[in-house]
């Protein structure tokens, strides 16, 4: 530490003048004691110090800190410029005290001071040690790019105490760009150890070894001479180029252990020289023997005799081209800029997705506008409905018996598939009405021979009750059973499409019933309702139960094709089927068995 300054005291021209006691005191009584008068106590001034703040160094010759792929230049230029300062106290680490160290390696810690009672010489020492830990802070803040410089802490706190030292800094920037424990010197070993020449690229697989033992070799935990020399050498090549320079470093250590004939930077730069050398031969006289032969070589299990041709050889030339990775192994960049771990710049993925978000993206699928064949609708002759259709069931006319608990639905269009407007039926057991053949909406025809009302029982949370299916058409042409979903929609029946499971729930138009709902089971997509048709009886009588008449249709002609799928003969079965083409979905009932 540089001598402190002298202190030269200087009295102020606030300092209080002390005068002799006054000639003339103030009568008083005999038995009175003679008043003192006592001088008050001097007020503290302020000290004028003679110590001088020296000139900040130059910083020029120190490159920017902005990732890990910095630290070893910009680490090696700081302890040049604190170095020449003759500063290098004031980061030299704090070891124990047993340990003997050279006289200028010892740390410089911040002198202790009473606060609130010191002198002149303490506060100037203070003051000195303090201003020269800031010309070494200067130096190790002044080339920081902006994300090392946000990891450093101001010097003074909220009350104006300095919280934060230079070797604080520095520790601060060791932790995150280089190596500062035996773990991330372990961490560095091992990925570098590893590493092998890939493509040819030595200059690459040099570079990578030498940030490596630069930023393990100030610590503590460097790495011993066999692995700095012979693991490097492990990696080169293994041709004839670079067989004189591994023979002579093996050789090395079982002549001279524990630390061979030739030093780390040496075997380097020997390796850079040979592969120097070889790009000049092969400048000047094409590839060389050892490109040729590793070309060769990869056709080597060729069966006739001609020698390799030449495009055998240009995919390597072309591949030259571009650099690869010593690190990763992959085309397109170097060591030194490498993201992935052991590369030069780990933290640049980060940096990169920070400065570039990603933007949000439509992935549209746009169909060919391809041709289609033009829909061609055909009129085909409308029902002709009987004047008096012939019905097995009781006429609405008749008088009713008194309504049960459950309210009749409004009387609605039928549910119909996009194939008519009608639902279909293929059992011509409740039908009483035929009809002629009818019109789809994919221009074919069905033919119809019955039309008219069929009833189903249904248990609606454990009560019985019928459900009246009106106008329906028998079309044995139709597979399956149909019935529509998407016009009781419009006629406010809700249906809700679960897995496992499809919900019908009944209009509020009908307040007795809204509580009631009409559950399916969902088996491969299809949503199956069993259901107990109700067949005609006999000699038509009143039936005890009044039916429950489910919306009809409005006799509309869908726009979309529902293609048919295999019939369902399963006895007492009801599915809801989803069209691909439209939000409709329609029920596929089965008639239950009449046994």
């Amino acid at each position: 530490m540089r001598p402190a300054s002298a202190h030269v005291s200087i009295l102020s021209p606030l300092s209080p003048y002390i005068q002799p006691p006054l000639p003339y005191l103030p009568r008083s009584l005999p038995a009175s004691p003679v008043p003192r008068i006592v001088a008050p106590p001097p007020a503290p001034t302020r000290t004028n110090s003679t110590y001088t703040k020296p000139d900040f160094p130059n910083l020029t010759s120190i490159p920017f800190l902005s990732s890990a792929s910095d630290w070893t230049k910009w680490h090696s230029a700081v302890l040049q410029v604190i170095e020449a300062t003759g500063l290098f106290d004031h980061i030299a680490d704090v070891l124990p005290p047993d340990v003997l160290l050279d006289p200028t390696a010892y740390p410089s810690l911040p002198p202790v001071i009473d606060r609130a009672n010191y002198t002149p010489d303490e506060l100037d020492s203070y003051k000195a040690w303090w201003a020269q830990d800031d010309i070494v802070s200067f130096v190790l803040l002044g080339k920081l790019g902006p994300i090392p410089l946000s990891l450093i802490p101001p010097k003074r706190d909220a009350w104006g105490n300095p919280q934060r030292t230079a070797r604080d800094i520095l520790r601060l920037l060791r932790t995150k760009y280089g190596v500062y424990d035996a773990g991330s010197a372990a961490i560095v070993q091992e990925s570098i150890l590893s590493k092998k020449v890939i493509g040819g690229d030595v200059t690459s697989y040099v570079d990578s070894w030498r940030k490596a033992v630069l930023q393990v070799e100030g610590t503590h935990w460097d790495f011993s001479s066999f692995d700095k020399v012979q693991r490097f050498a492990d990696g080169l090549p293994r041709t004839y180029e670079y067989e004189p320079l591994c023979v002579l470093i093996r050789e090395g250590f079982n002549t001279n252990p524990p630390h061979g004939v030739i030093s780390f930077h040496d075997a380097s730069q020997a390796a850079l020289n040979i592969e120097l050398a070889s790009r000049r031969l092969s400048a000047s006289h094409g590839p060389t023997t050892r490109r040729q032969t590793s070309s060769s070589s990869t056709v080597a299990p060729s069966t006739g005799s001609n020698p390799p041709s030449a495009p055998s050889v240009e995919p390597t030339t072309s591949q030259a081209t571009r650099p690869r990775c010593s690190n990763c192994g992959a085309l397109g960049h170097v060591a030194g800029n490498c993201w992935e771990p052991g590369g030069g710049d780990v933290g640049g993925r980060d940096r990169y997705l920070a400065a570039n978000p990603p933007r949000p993206r439509a992935h549209v699928a746009i169909a060919s506008d391809t041709q289609l064949d033009p829909v061609v609708e055909t009129v085909e002759p409308e029902i002709e409905s009987a004047s008096v259709p012939p019905s097995s069931y009781i006429s609405s006319d008749a008088p009713l018996s008194p309504v049960p608990d459950t309210a009749l639905i409004p009387n609605l269009p039928t549910p119909l598939v996009p194939l008519s407007s009608h639902p279909w039926l293929t059992d011509s057991t409740p039908f009483s009405t035929l009809a002629v053949p009818v019109g789809t909406a994919n221009c074919g025809t069905l033919t119809t021979l019955a039309k008219g009302e069929v009833r189903f029982r249904l248990t609606l949370d454990g009560v019985d009750q019928v459900v009246s299916l009106q106008d329906c058409l028998h079309a044995p042409d139709v597979p399956i059973n149909l019935i529509s979903v998407g016009s009781l929609t419009e006629k406010n029946m809700r249906l809700v499409f679960e897995k496992n499971i499809t919900s019908i729930h009944l209009p509020d138009s009908s307040p007795l019933l809204t509580t009631h709902t009409i559950n399916a089971t969902v088996v491969r997509r299809l949503s199956f309702l069993f259901l107990d048709f109700v067949l005609p009886p006999d000699n038509p009588t009143r039936s005890p139960i009044d039916p429950i008449a489910l919306p009809a249709m409005n006799n509309k002609i869908p726009t979309s094709y529902f293609p048919m799928s295999n019939p369902l003969r399963t006895s007492g079965i009801a599915v809801l089927v989803t069209s691909a083409l439209t939000p409709l979905e329609q029920f596929l009932l089965n008639p239950s068995s009449r046994a």
